[in-house]
């Protein structure tokens, strides 16, 4: 009967750890977010639950900040980066190899100054965001294999839209922001003429901005230290601290999705005790 039983408890931490394991990788960011993370305070000395934040800005009790908005942060880190992220863009972009002997030039990268929808998506160990940014677009002449005068280049613009992710986990009493995670997907260009070559050139260069290289680029300065987007969303999270330190011995932070608010929140609950049997 020991056996059975050591088999059953076996096979159960076994499938709780793959229950775990599949949570965060399959944390997926779908439902819509407007930006706030709360915290909640649940625990008993505390009385009836309480939340004590207040609307869209960062409020603050007696006790410290409860409330943050990070669809704020990341606007504001988008705005101020944008500029340089263009620049950097056109860069790597000039006299790029896209494959099959094509390369651009002549680029002019617009990336949307406005962001779009914010997602999110939560489970025991933290959160996710996803970012979509779309109204982006290249316009770029692409130099034909071969010799050729540049004047016969076709010139093309190629939309796409930009998704950033982010993932923040919960480690202990602190919320930690990984790097953000940049997906490129482009859509069909317009321009040039029905020539095999221009068709050629097409799918080249769809393949190429949705492949991994311009968005390893743009995620170069994205993640920088200068520019660190999660570094800002940390500091955004810090301001909660305070709060989050009551989540000590015999307590722990538990995310969940706030529907009222359309936002993240974290309750401070007491650790329930293993039933001995």
């Amino acid at each position: 009967m020991s056996k059975l039983r050591t088999a059953m408890v076996g096979v159960s931490v076994f499938a709780m750890s793959q229950l775990v394991l599949g949570q965060a990788l399959g944390r997926a960011a779908e439902t819509p977010y407007a930006g706030g993370v709360t915290v909640v305070d649940r625990l008993p000395a505390a009385g009836a639950s309480r939340v004590r934040a207040t609307a869209a800005t960062a409020t603050a009790s007696s006790h410290g900040v409860t409330h943050v908005e990070l669809g704020t942060v990341l606007r504001q880190a988008w705005a101020d980066t944008r500029p340089s992220l263009q620049a950097l863009g056109e860069n790597f972009l000039r006299e790029r190899d896209i494959g099959g002997g094509f390369r651009t030039s002549a680029n002019h990268l617009s990336l949307a100054a406005e962001g779009g929808a914010m997602l999110v998506g939560c489970d025991g160990r933290g959160f996710t965001i996803k970012w979509l940014l779309p109204g982006n677009s290249l316009k770029t002449r692409i130099r034909l294999p071969g010799p050729s005068r540049s004047a016969e280049d076709p010139a093309l613009m190629l939309p796409f839209d930009l998704e950033l992710t982010m993932d923040v986990d919960v480690r202990g009493t602190q919320l930690v922001a990984r790097s953000a995670r940049l997906q490129v997907r482009a859509a069909s260009p317009s321009g040039g003429n029905a020539a095999g070559h221009v068709v050629a050139a097409s799918a080249r260069l769809i393949a190429f901005l949705g492949g991994p290289d311009l968005a390893g680029a743009l995620l170069s300065r994205i993640n920088d230290q200068q520019f660190s987007f999660a570094a800002q969303v940390d500091e955004e999270l810090a301001r909660l601290a305070p709060e989050l330190a009551k989540a000590g011995a015999g307590a722990q932070i538990v995310p969940s999705f706030d529907d009222p608010r359309h936002g993240i929140q974290l309750a401070i609950v007491p650790i329930a005790p293993l039933a001995v049997r």
